[in-house]
């Protein structure tokens, strides 16, 4: 028999946040991010719900040829760009749109030769970024970029790094002020700006973890607020049941008598191992928490507040009634970490 641990998508949740994203952002094309095994809800199960969007934005170019091969004939973006020239010849053959964010990138551009054309998104860095060019960089980036002829359309992404509200808004108005004048949609942010500025979209949005119901490590706890709906159920099942005694070594460890119960779950599934003791978790809709430090295998519950639980008993580690922000915060972790990092091998049902 396999083991009870797996996870529930709710598609119905995935139409629902594309289409708050575009009601947030009305006239703006969507970008889907479906990076990470689509934040760990696996690709292949949400590209059938998420035909809609304008294009798809992926992490490299084997992604993208592998999206190219389902069918999807819209835009597809490569993120994090190339660094390897035999990939450019991908790029051109299945039309893909590739991030420009160093000078080693430019270069690979200058030096290919093409036969088709190519389109390209330049990362405009803010002031504290790493990738992309920095304002003073920008124009001369622009001028060697025209002077490759197979490129026809260059679009600007802006990166938004600030962990608040004000700080985004000021980053964002940085980077309109660096592109003003120069041709091109312009992009910036993601999950974050969504949610924080809806009034005030680019040409094209990033929507990441929104999309899935979870919040951005820039803005935690802001899914659920603006009405973003979980798509994934993490669940297991209670295993064993057992009363301790306030006397035991286990009872006196846990403040006394109590029912304990074990989640056939744990880090090898996909659990954070971080989780501290007192991250909450539901069984059978009836919140609880953890009581001890994860497992490669299981987790130990309080069942004291769970009158009818049973062997058997549906565990959600994360999902409907405990949001997986929460237990990233428990964790000091991200959602999306979290969510990328389920296994792969955990059997998955469509809801």
């Amino acid at each position: 028999m396999p083991r009870p641990t797996g996870l529930k998508i709710d598609t119905s949740a995935l139409h629902h946040n594309l289409a708050l994203i575009r009601r947030l952002a009305p006239h703006s094309k969507t970008w889907a991010l479906v990076k990470a095994n689509a934040y760990g809800h696996r690709i292949d199960v949400v590209l059938p719900h998420l035909r809609t969007t304008t294009g798809f934005a992926v992490c490299d170019v084997e992604q993208g040829v592998e999206l190219r091969k389902t069918g999807w004939q819209g835009p597809v973006l490569i993120v994090d760009g190339t660094y390897n020239r035999s990939d450019l010849y991908a790029v051109e053959e299945h039309t893909l749109t590739l991030a420009v964010q160093t000078e080693e990138q430019l270069r690979l551009l200058e030096l290919a030769r093409f036969a088709k054309p190519i389109y390209i998104e330049v990362t405009v860095a803010n002031r504290n970024g790493i990738l992309g060019f920095h304002p003073n960089e920008l124009r001369d980036v622009i001028e060697r970029v025209k002077r490759v002829e197979a490129i026809r359309s260059t679009a600007l992404y802006g990166r938004i790094d600030a962990t608040t509200k004000d700080e985004r808004k000021r980053e964002v108005i940085e980077f309109s002020e660096t592109v003003s004048g120069l041709k091109g949609d312009r992009s910036y942010g993601g999950s974050a700006e969504i949610i924080d500025q809806p009034r005030a979209m680019p040409d094209w949005v990033r929507a990441g973890v929104i999309l899935y119901g979870a919040s951005p490590a820039s803005a935690p706890g802001t899914s659920a607020l603006g009405g973003f709906l979980p798509v994934m159920r993490f669940v297991s099942k209670v295993v064993c049941i057992r009363d301790v005694a306030s006397a035991s070594t286990t009872g006196s460890r846990w403040g006394g008598a109590r029912k304990i119960g074990v989640v056939a779950c744990g880090y090898a599934d996909g659990y954070p191992d971080t989780a501290a003791v007192g991250t909450p978790v539901a069984i059978d809709g009836i919140v609880t928490r953890v009581l001890e430090r994860v497992s490669m295998d299981t987790i130990v519950v309080d069942l004291d507040p769970c009158p009818g639980v049973h062997v058997g008993s549906e565990v959600e580690l994360w999902g409907q009634h405990v949001s997986v922000d929460l237990v990233a915060a428990h964790s000091g972790t991200t959602a999306s970490r979290l969510l990328s990092s389920v296994s792969s091998r955990l059997p998955l049902e469509i809801v």
